[in-house]
C-alpha cells in the first residue's frame, strides 16, 4: 500500500542507487503504521553508510495516547516500536534525541551532500509554488477534519538564502519540486505530534 513515508525513502534509495523500484512496489513496508524509526531501520536494512535520526522524543511519546490520529495505531506499534529504538545502537542506526535547529538543516542542505527525511503536519505545510497552480497540494489527498493532525514525510534537498525557502519533494504532490518558507515549515515541521523528527542522510 502507498505510504508518504515509505515513498520519501525510496526517493533516497533510488538516488543513492540502492533500488530500482520505489519500496512500495516490492511490499517493503511495514504491515502496521509507518513511524520515522521504521524509515531509520529501512535506511538501514539497505546499507545506507551515512544517516543521523534526530527526534525531541525517544519512543511513543505517551502523551499521544489520547489523541484521535494516533490511538488507533498506538496499540498495535507500541511493542514494536520501543523494540525498533532500543536496538537501534546494536543495528547501527543512530539516533540523536534532540530537535534539530533550522540552522542546522540549512547548513547540511547548502553543503550539497545530504538531504532530509522531515516528519511534518500537513495542516501547516504549505508549497509556494502549488499555491500558485502549479503543483497539486499534497493536503487534497486527505479528508482533514478542523482540529485533526496528519502526520506527512516530506524529502528536503536544498535552501535558497536568497529568498529563505527550503526545496523539497514531496510524495503526495505531481509538482516535481515543492518550495517552502522556513517560518512555514517550522511551523509544520514543529507541530505537536512531529516530535521533530528529522533523518538527515549523505547522498
Amino acid at each position: 500500500a502507498w505510504d508518504c513515508g515509505i515513498a520519501v525513502v525510496s526517493m533516497v534509495l533510488l538516488a543513492l542507487g540502492k533500488i530500482d523500484t520505489p519500496l512500495f512496489a516490492l511490499a517493503e513496508s511495514p504491515d502496521q503504521s509507518v513511524w520515522t524509526i521504521d524509515l531509520a531501520t529501512i535506511l538501514q536494512r539497505f546499507q545506507v553508510p551515512d544517516f543521523t535520526f534526530f527526534t525531541s522524543y525517544i519512543g511513543i511519546n505517551w502523551q499521544y495516547t489520547n489523541d484521535a490520529f494516533y490511538n488507533d495505531a498506538l496499540g498495535d506499534d507500541r511493542e514494536r516500536v520501543h523494540r525498533l529504538f532500543a536496538s537501534a545502537a546494536d543495528a547501527g542506526i543512530r539516533v540523536i534525541p534532540m530537535a534539530l535547529e533550522a540552522s542546522d538543516l540549512r547548513r547540511f542542505l547548502m553543503s550539497g551532500q545530504y538531504a532530509a527525511i522531515v516528519l511534518t503536519d500537513l495542516r501547516y505545510l504549505q508549497c509556494i509554488a502549488c499555491a500558485r497552480g502549479t503543483g497539486f497540494m499534497a493536503r487534497r489527498l486527505f479528508p482533514l477534519v478542523q482540529g485533526w493532525r496528519a502526520g506527512h514525510y516530506i524529502l528536503l534537498t536544498d535552501f535558497l538564502p536568497d529568498k529563505g525557502q527550503f526545496i523539497y519533494r514531496d510524495p503526495g504532490s505531481d509538482a516535481s519540486l515543492c518550495y517552502v518558507t522556513e517560518r512555514v515549515l517550522e511551523r509544520a515541521r514543529g507541530s505537536v505530534g512531529t516530535d521533530n523528527d528529522v533523518i538527515v542522510v549523505r547522498i
